[in-house]
This record gives structure tokens, C-alpha cells and sequence, in this order.
């Protein structure tokens, strides 16, 4: 039997599935690691724990049922812009620099203020610097002597992990697109950008296609990880859009969102929109065409939040003998649409779309004396709601169809809150038979590589449909006028929280 193994590498976890010759998901076990924050703004983790995750992850799949013989390929994604600097014998230099690690603040602004926002944007995409991004954490290491001196490759954390399992320096052109040093139309890296950095790209690995096997297996890295020698590796995409492609969104007129810790909606397009009134962040997709992505840093983080709350503790949800968010969900349903005039704003941590409102926090507005805990429940799901669907009319104005959603993520499980996403958005709503997405994507282009089919014809065998929720056309007028409640209170609140209110006005 052949299988494919992929391994997605998040935050702060590693999920590796196998899958067999029809992408059926046959095992999968995930590996935890710790990330170091020692000072503010500063989070990283030595490289070799992704390493040591990765060969734990085969272990694990090894000492059950698959046998190391049934490889057929390795494919692997991961989280994008988190950073790895290597001396010129392969090791790291430093601790790699997370995503989420904004140390190179004020680097960015530099480079804004040197490189134009405009031109950034036409070139790669991104609507602005910040500290997270990679071609300012490449200032930030080029502009410290010491370590100028010993880098002698820049690399990204797929690529990474394919070095150490091929020796071989490459990455792909999904990863790249939100480096900040990769032109999005030429599809090459930005020679100016990473002169103003202080680089070159000398420092950086050679792009390949998504989809395509960057070498096989090494004696040394056999020995560690168990996989065959010259087992093919593959690199696929970057997580965002290994998940779209796993979701079957590989067309305009596609859309996936994903409601987890937060909201991304993410659609394809064939070309970007540089002149719309909103930017969105543009990167290249797995082929010719672009992926558009908008991000909230909040969505069904404020579910858990509440069943933390109020819920777990409580009597009634004891007395239920039920999961907790099955518990929520059905103390939701008792409330109508519109949570009897209930209004969230799910905002706890800042907004990046529409407006970018760092400072935002939520809120609950209409609170009366009857209301209950179905009734902060319910308006957390329209608020979600809401927000995706002012997500989708931003994609819109930019030109981008919108004619139906994948939705991904904990919050498609629940079938109160696919229903209610489907009327605010008048969108049909579809779940998908696997949840793994991210997982599913990397695996079909591990299958493309190795010649087990095209994506769009592995997509069509291997993303099946679990469920499908149609706009209700009641709730559907109720839910219209509700929006505009919810954009007029959105915007109240971003000009209350805002650090220059006149930007916003009501």
C-alpha cells in the first residue's frame, strides 16, 4: 500500500496525516512544542524542536500499523514568515524567529518609509510593513554585525525542514508571497527590497513551483526520522493556502473561511486589485492565479471565552451531560434571530479589516433585563457572522465573486452556526467530509508531485461535502437590516478606540 505523509507545522503544533492512494486519511498523530518569549515582542524557539517534532510525528506513525516501506512521498507546510538563519555549515546561527515575533518594528517602518506603501503593495502584495514581516526581520539581522557575518542562508520554516531532510536549499513560491521581499507578479524575488534590507538574494533559497518534489530523503536524515532513504519531499504551500486548495478553492468564485481562534476568508482571484477602495492582502496561489486573504485576529476564541466564562461552571450545563459547546449551541437556538436586539462586536483583540484598529476590543450593545445566556451565545455567533459577511463585501467591491462558502475551522461543526452564516451572508454554506484542510491540501499536492493526478482532479476525488446550509429568505431580510446595525455600532466602536477618531466617521 502507498501512502503520502504530510506534515502541516503550526504555531505551536505538528500534525502529520497519511493518506492513502485516494487521499482517505488513514492515521495522523500531532506533536507539541513551546515557544520561547523571553522579552515583549520577542518570541522564538530553537529550530532543532521543529526537527525533533517531525521525527517524534514518524515515529509515532511507525511503531502502529504503517510501515516506512508505504511512503510513497513526504509533503510539507507550514506556518509562513517565521524566520531560520543558517552559518555556512547548516546550522542556526540563533533561535528562529516566529511569525508572530515583532521585533523588527521599527525596521519596517524604515523600510516603509524608504521602499512607499504604494509600491509595496503593487509589488508583493501586503498592504504594509510591520515587525512580523520577514524582509524586516532580515533588516533587523543585517543591520547586527555579528550575525551579518555568519548568515549564510535566510530561510523560511518549510524550507527549513526540507533542507534538513534533502540538504538541499529551495522553498516555493505560496511561502514566499508574504515575505515582503518576493514581487507577486513577477514571481521572483525583489532584488531593490532586499538591497534596502541590506541582502541579497544569494542569502535566499531557489524558488520551485508548489506542488513539486525538492529532492529526496538523505542517508544522515533517514537515520533520524525513519523514512526511507531517497524518499520524495515535496513542497507544497504555504498553510493558508494548503487549507484553501484542501477546501476545493482553486477557482474564482470560491471561497473558504475558517472560523477557529480567528477569522480568515480567503478567495480565489485571477488577478489582483491594487486600486480598491479596502486593500486586501494578495499572495500567489498554488498555480497562476492569486489568492485574496482577509484576517480578524478573533472569531470563535470569544465562544470560548464565554463557555470559560459562564458556562463549564455552571449548573445547568452539569446537569446536561452534554459537550459544552453542544450545551451553548442549544441554549442559542431558544433565541430568535437578531438575539431579541443583543449586537456583538467580536473585536477583542483589534481589527485588520475594513479598518485596521489595533486597539479595538468588543462588545455587547441592547443588553435588557431578559437577557440570558442563550442570548450572549447567539449574538456571538451573528457577530461572527457579521463580520465575515462585511469580509465577503469587501471581496466584492475588489472585484472578487462570491458565490459560495467552504466553511472550515471548530465553528463549522456547529449546525445553529453554518445556518445563521449562511442567511446573514445570503451565501450557500458547505462543510467539509475532513476537517484537515491544511492537511488534505498539502497531501494533494504531494499527489500532484509524484504523478497521482492534477489538483483540480485530486480535488474533485479527494474534498467531499458533508454538509449544506441554503439562506433562510425570512431570517435573510431580518439579517439584512441587522448587518446595518452591526456596521453603524462597528463603526462607533472603532472611532471610540480609535487612535485618530476623525478617520472614522458615523
Amino acid at each position: 500500500m502507498q501512502v503520502i505523509l504530510t506534515f502541516d507545522v503550526g504555531t505551536t503544533a505538528m500534525k502529520c496525516c497519511a493518506f492513502d492512494r485516494d487521499l482517505h486519511l488513514l492515521d495522523s498523530v500531532t506533536t507539541e512544542y513551546t515557544l520561547n518569549t523571553p522579552a515583549e515582542h520577542i518570541v522564538e524557539v530553537d529550530p532543532s524542536v521543529y526537527w525533533r517534532g517531525l521525527c517524534a510525528s514518524t515515529a509515532a506513525l511507525f511503531s502502529g500499523k504503517l510501515d516506512p516501506s508505504d511512503v510513497a512521498a513526504v509533503g510539507i507546510t507550514t506556518q509562513g514568515e517565521t524566520t531560520v538563519v543558517l552559518d555556512d555549515t547548516g546550522s542556526p546561527i540563533m533561535p528562529a524567529i516566529v511569525w508572530l515575533d515583532d521585533r523588527a518594528a521599527a525596521e519596517a517602518e524604515q523600510l516603509t518609509a524608504l521602499i512607499g506603501s504604494d509600491r509595496l503593495y503593487r509589488s508583493t502584495g501586503l498592504p504594509s510593513l510591520n515587525g512580523a514581516v520577514p524582509l524586516a526581520k532580515l533588516k533587523w539581522i543585517m543591520d547586527r554585525p555579528a550575525l551579518k557575518k555568519r548568515a549564510c542562508k535566510v530561510l523560511l520554516l518549510e524550507d527549513y525542514l526540507i533542507y534538513k531532510l534533502t540538504g538541499r536549499f529551495v522553498t516555493e513560491h505560496s511561502l514566499i508571497c508574504s515575505t515582503g521581499y518576493y514581487d507577486i507578479m513577477k514571481r521572483q524575488y525583489h532584488d531593490d527590497f532586499l538591497r534596502l534590507a541590506g541582502a541579497g538574494a544569494c542569502l535566499l533559497p531557489e524558488i520551485l513551483p508548489c506542488g513539486c518534489i525538492a529532492g529526496g530523503v538523505t542517508e544522515k536524515a533517514s537515520g533520524e526520522s525513519g523514512l526511507p532513504p531517497c524518499t520524495p519531499v515535496v513542497c507544497t504551500a504555504m498553510d493558508q493556502t494548503a487549507s484553501a486548495i484542501g477546501a476545493g478553492n482553486i477557482t474564482p468564485g470560491n471561497v473558504s473561511e475558517t472560523t477557529g481562534t480567528c477569522l480568515t476568508v480567503a478567495a480565489t482571484a485571477k488577478v489582483p486589485d491594487f486600486d480598491s477602495k479596502i486593500p486586501l492582502q494578495y499572495y500567489t496561489h498554488y498555480d497562476d492565479n492569486y489568492l485574496a486573504l482577509a484576517y480578524n485576529p478573533t472569531a470563535a476564541i470569544v465562544m470560548k471565552w464565554f463557555k470559560d466564562q459562564f458556562i463549564t461552571d455552571s449548573d445547568g450545563f452539569r446537569a446536561s451531560g452534554l459537550d459544552p459547546y453542544t450545551y451553548m449551541s442549544r441554549l442559542a437556538a431558544q433565541i430568535p434571530p437578531g438575539s431579541d436586539g443583543l449586537l456583538h462586536i467580536p473585536h477583542f483583540a483589534g481589527k485588520n479589516i475594513p479598518q485596521e484598529c489595533p486597539d479595538m476590543r468588543g462588545c455587547f450593545m441592547g443588553l435588557g433585563l431578559g437577557a440570558t445566556k442563550g442570548h450572549f451565545i447567539r449574538a456571538i455567533m451573528e457577530g461572527v457572522a457579521y463580520m465575515l459577511r462585511e469580509d465577503l463585501d469587501v471581496f466584492r467591491a475588489a472585484g472578487i465573486p462570491v458565490s459560495q462558502i467552504r466553511s472550515l475551522g471548530g465553528g463549522s461543526r456547529d449546525k445553529l452556526w453554518c445556518a445563521i452564516k449562511a442567511s446573514v451572508t445570503g451565501c450557500e454554506l458547505l462543510t467539509c467530509d475532513n476537517e484537515e484542510s491544511t492537511s488534505l491540501g498539502a497531501g494533494i499536492l504531494t499527489a500532484q508531485a509524484i504523478g497521482w493526478g492534477s489538483v483540480p482532479a485530486l480535488c474533485a476525488k479527494a474534498v467531499t461535502l458533508k454538509a449544506s446550509y441554503t439562506p433562510d429568505s425570512t431570517e435573510q431580510v431580518s439579517y439584512e437590516s441587522l448587518y446595518q446595525d452591526y456596521l453603524r455600532l462597528d463603526a462607533l466602536a472603532a472611532k471610540f478606540y480609535s487612535r485618530a477618531p476623525s478617520a472614522v466617521s458615523v
